[in-house]
């Protein structure tokens, strides 16, 4: 890649991260009209064809992923218990609408096991995992009531799915943790006779 074709994929970059807004959840779920802006905004500076376009929205979209991931895991994550921290956007991404910054914040910081995302009209995409995602909610509100008992292998996703956890790793977590190291659940002692 010579240096046009960095400078391409920078300005890909910048271009998605400053029209695109950061609460929406998915690149589908992102306007058509914000899509084509982009492209236009790219064609303006640089000269390509056509065929180019997909490519070009598919570069943007993986940058924007990029960009909300980066935020999430440099600066959301980190400050989860210093709230005052996150109120507003950090002054380099003075791009970012306070509303639309909150909203971001609200989401990656969410307890309610977000499984899916919702349309441009606020619907969830699927009905399978719209139930799933009401079936989660009710558990969430009959833990909080004291209605059921949630600990290690019996957590609310494991209810919601109606299936145990797998006794060699921990679901959603990763293939190499163990439960033990998760649920921090210790063995029994023996007792003495």
């Amino acid at each position: 890649m010579g240096k046009v074709g960095k400078q391409y994929a920078s300005y890909t970059g910048v271009m998605a991260r400053t029209i695109i807004p950061i609460h929406i959840c998915n690149w589908p779920a992102v306007d058509d009209h914000l899509k084509e802006k982009i492209w236009t905004k790219i064609t303006s500076v640089f000269e390509l064809l056509p065929e180019s376009k997909q490519p070009t929205l598919q570069s943007a979209s993986t940058k924007w992923r990029q960009f909300k991931s980066t935020l999430t895991r440099e600066y959301v994550l980190p400050h989860r218990n210093d709230l005052e921290a996150l109120k507003e956007p950090l002054e380099m991404y003075d791009f970012i609408e306070l509303s639309d910054w909150q909203s971001f914040v609200i989401s990656r910081l969410s307890e309610n096991w977000q499984v899916a995302c919702e349309d441009k009209n606020g619907k969830i995409l699927d009905e399978e995992v719209a139930e799933l995602v009401g079936t989660i909610e009710k558990l969430l509100k009959e833990k909080e009531e004291g209605l059921i008992i949630v600990s290690g292998y019996n957590d609310v996703l494991a209810m919601a799915l109606g299936t145990p956890e797998h006794g060699g790793s921990v679901r959603d977590v990763g293939g190499f943790v163990k439960p033990n190291a998760f649920f921090n659940v210790p063995r029994k002692k023996r007792e003495c006779v």
